[in-house]
C-alpha cells in the first residue's frame, strides 16, 4: 500500500521539512481576526444568542477564550464564570479576576465544590 498524495506534490513527498520552526510564523493579528469573525458568526448567525458565557478558571485556555469574545462581541456581551473548586489555587482566582478587570467583562463566582464532591460519590459506587 502506498502513501497518500499530497496535492501539489509530482512523488506525494513534501519537499521541505512536515515541522520545524516555520510552523510559528503566523500572522497573529490575522489569526484572531479570523477567530473573532468565527466567533461572531457562530454566536450571530448560526447559534441566534447575543453573547457567551465562559468559564474561566485563570489559566491560559480560558483566558484567551474569554479575551478573545469580548473582543469579538465586546465585553457587555460576554459573562464569565468562575467556578474554583477544593484543588484550585488562589492564585488561579486572582488571575482569572485580573483578566476580567482588564478586558472589562463582568464576572461572578459560583462555588461547585459541593457538585463535584457528589459527583466524585456517585462514580465511587460505580467503581
Amino acid at each position: 500500500m502506498s502513501a497518500p498524495r499530497i496535492e501539489g506534490e509530482a512523488d506525494g513527498r513534501r519537499s521541505g521539512p512536515a515541522f520545524g520552526r516555520h510552523v510559528l510564523d503566523i500572522d497573529l493579528a490575522s489569526a484572531a481576526a479570523r477567530i473573532e469573525a468565527a466567533i461572531r458568526t457562530m454566536v450571530g448567525r448560526r447559534l441566534h444568542r447575543r453573547g457567551v458565557v465562559v468559564g474561566v478558571s485563570g489559566g491560559i485556555d480560558s483566558a484567551l477564550c474569554a479575551a478573545l469574545a469580548a473582543r469579538a462581541l465586546g465585553p457587555e456581551r460576554v459573562r464569565a464564570l468562575l467556578m474554583p473548586g477544593r484543588n484550585s489555587s488562589p492564585e488561579s482566582a486572582v488571575r482569572a479576576r485580573a483578566l476580567c478587570a482588564n478586558f472589562g467583562i463582568p464576572h461572578e463566582t459560583r462555588e461547585i465544590g459541593a457538585a463535584l464532591e457528589s459527583d466524585e460519590t456517585a462514580v465511587r459506587g460505580l467503581i
